[in-house]
């Protein structure tokens, strides 16, 4: 699963990322 939200993400999205 790869989303990428237009507004700035959590240290831990940014991992997920």
């Amino acid at each position: 699963m790869h989303l990428v939200p237009s507004k700035p993400v959590p240290a831990d999205l940014e991992e997920f990322l």
